[in-house]
C-alpha cells in the first residue's frame, strides 16, 4: 500500500510544469498569436475609408482572402512596396487613392503608405492584399 502511494505522489509532482497555466501566447482556444497583425485600408480623396486586419501565421482577421494575402506579403519580406505587380492595363483616369498598411510584421513596425493615380494602379501593384 505504501508503494503505491509513493509512486501517485512521484506522478503528480514530477512535472509541475504540465499543470500551470498556458503562456499568454496562446489565445482563442489554444491558437498561438499571429506572427503579423497588421491594419490594410484605402480611401479616395474625399471618400470613404475601406479597412480591414490581416494576421499572419497563422492567417486571420477579416481580411476575406488572408491565406493569400499573408503569403503575398512573405514573398516581399513584408514590404508592400516589394510585391510584385501584376501584368495588366489601367485607364489612364485620375481618381486618387491611398493605400496605407500598420501594424507589426513579425516584430517589425510596418506604417507604410502610398497614394496611387486611380483603383486601377493600386489592384494592379498590391493584388490579393488589398482585395476587400
Amino acid at each position: 500500500m505504501m508503494s503505491l502511494v509513493a509512486a501517485a505522489t512521484v506522478l503528480l509532482t514530477a512535472n509541475p510544469a504540465a499543470a500551470a497555466t498556458p503562456d499568454p501566447g496562446y489565445t482563442r482556444g489554444g491558437r498561438l498569436k499571429p506572427g503579423a497583425t497588421l491594419t490594410v485600408n484605402y480611401k479616395a480623396a474625399g471618400g470613404a475609408a475601406t479597412s480591414v486586419r490581416l494576421e499572419c501565421d497563422p492567417p486571420g482577421g477579416t481580411h476575406p482572402k488572408a491565406a493569400a494575402a499573408c503569403a503575398m506579403l512573405a514573398a516581399a519580406g513584408g514590404d508592400p512596396l516589394a510585391i510584385e505587380p501584376a501584368h495588366h492595363a489601367c485607364f489612364l483616369i485620375y481618381a486618387p487613392i491611398i493605400a496605407e498598411v500598420t501594424g507589426n510584421w513579425h516584430g517589425t513596425r510596418v506604417d507604410w503608405r502610398h497614394e496611387y493615380g486611380n483603383s486601377c494602379e493600386m489592384r494592379r501593384a498590391l493584388g490579393v492584399l488589398v482585395r476587400f
